[in-house]
């Protein structure tokens, strides 16, 4: 059956692309949470010590807010550039990371002509990206710190009479203390370069806990550096995993399973299987099938074809000298184009294997292409970039767990599946994924604007006797 044009994440409303961003830590709901916080925290440091503390809170989250979302990204390009330098290289800008199905490395060794090998390339973007990150928790972790102290300083200098203490270590002194060594097999390293360059969790994670340590160092006593290192720390777990356990538990409570599929991708899905409906009713049965195929048809994946797949992966060449069928062979050369050529040869998975001899609706490789280009932006085809099968794999589980949605709603009204079924489970989708996603999202901001400072602020008062400021209170 015929699908949707090709469609990008702009085709889509705002509100599911936003709902979908929470999920995946996109920029516009991370620069909302991060407003909520330092106005929160500017707030909170305002009602306690007045100015003073109130604009270092606002300058230290607001700046630090900046290289959190692009530190590490905007120095990883710089060093790109340097790379493209020393190693003479036209294109660096190829991912690292590999499994059964997509690797790009060996792409850019075959297309480069460089004799380089894994190890020395896992070597070099492991160290770019471990220098970035360094660079931005610098920054951050240390100069902002400084910068901030002095402008405090000089105007308690110019109009108060509190003394302010020198941060105990300067960032020269850290810097030195110690030089970074690469070591390890190149797998672990190109492993660790991808997920610091790609990874949003790592990059965020990594810099929350350079910030944190060194803004511990740099605390003008061991109070201020009691409230820093809690206060950064335990946000970590606000920052990074609360919404996704929320939205896990919330889902598991409603529905009995953890994940469910993106507002975005269940509005494709749902259009999919509107245009097969095409207006008509289907028994439960007729649309399962429709929808995802026939089971019994995998039987007919002989054991002189399973042999022939290594690490769950066939080139397509081998497959098509087993399936002789000329429709099969030419859906199998369409399903191969849902993932780059490795070394010059299309393959396929085991799961699209037996997808082409199931058929259905929502295993047409044209429909799943559309699925995926939303989904990676593009890079499921690019052979430079690296999308993890394992990720692809869970969009389809979620899809499949959505159909399942669709049929329990047909079970309970009649047992027909309509079109407006269909969407009413779309909708439902939407409102469960908000629902739940906006609870984690509240919670992360409430307990990173308010309750984490209220409880620093606890801290210092049982241990200093004082409601003040740490960073200009004179103990």
């Amino acid at each position: 059956m015929s699908v949707t044009s090709v469609q990008t994440i702009k085709d889509f409303s705002p509100g599911r692309r936003f709902v979908r961003g929470l999920a995946s830590k996109n920029l516009a709901p991370l620069i909302l949470l991060e407003c909520f916080v330092t106005g929160g925290r500017s707030i909170q440091a305002y009602k306690r010590d007045g100015y003073i503390e109130a604009r270092e809170r606002f300058t230290e989250d607001s700046v630090g807010a900046v290289f959190w979302f692009a530190g590490v990204k905007s120095f990883n390009a710089i060093n790109d550039q340097i790379g493209k330098k020393v190693l003479k290289l036209k294109n660096i800008n190829f991912d690292v990371g590999k499994d059964s199905v997509r690797n790009p490395v060996q792409n850019f060794l075959k297309d480069s002509g460089k004799h380089l090998s894994e190890k020395q390339l896992g070597v070099f973007k492991f160290a770019k990206v471990a220098a970035s990150i360094v660079l931005a928790n610098a920054l951050v972790g240390f100069v902002v710190p400084k910068i901030n102290q002095s402008i405090t300083a000089k105007r308690l200098k110019n109009g108060h009479d509190k003394e302010i203490q020198a941060p105990r270590i300067g960032m020269e002194q850290f810097l030195n203390k110690k030089g970074l060594s690469f070591q390890g097999n190149s797998a672990l390293l190109l492993s660790l370069a991808h997920q610091f360059e790609n990874n949003s969790k790592y990059q965020l994670l990594s810099t929350d806990v350079g910030i944190a340590g060194g803004r511990g160092i740099s605390a003008r006593n061991s109070h201020e550096r009691t409230e820093i290192l809690f206060r950064d720390l335990t946000s970590i777990y606000f920052y990074m995993f609360n919404m996704p356990n929320i939205n896990g538990w919330l889902n598991q409570i409603s529905d009995g399973r953890k994940t469910r599929l993106d507002p975005v991708a269940a509005k494709q899905v749902s259009a999919q299987l509107e245009k097969m409906l095409n207006n008509s009713k289907m028994s439960i049965e007729e649309f399962k099938t429709a929808a995802l195929g026939n089971e019994h048809n995998i039987y007919k994946i002989t054991p002189e074809l399973s042999a022939k797949f290594k690490n769950d992966v066939i080139t397509l060449k081998e497959f098509s000298e087993h399936v002789k069928h000329p429709g099969l062979s030419d859906l199998a050369q369409r399903m191969s184009k849902l993932q780059p050529e490795i070394n010059g040869n299309a393959v396929l998975t085991g799961k699209q294997a037996k997808d082409i001899f199931k058929g259905g609706a929502l295993n047409n490789p044209e429909f799943i292409g559309n699925i995926y280009n939303v989904a990676t932006k593009g890079n499921y085809i690019n052979k430079d970039k690296f999308v993890s099968y394992g990720e692809l794999t869970k969009i389809h589980e979620d899809t499949e767990h959505f159909v399942q949605s669709i049929i329990k709603k047909a079970q309970k009204s009649g047992g027909e599946v309509t079109a407006e079924i269909v969407r009413k489970a779309a909708r439902e989708n939407f409102f469960k994924n908000s629902l739940h996603w906006g609870i984690g999202f509240a919670v992360s901001a409430l307990f990173l604007s308010t309750l984490i400072p209220k409880i620093q602020y606890w801290i210092t008062r049982v241990t200093t006797g004082k409601d003040r400021f740490p960073g200009i209170t004179d103990y």
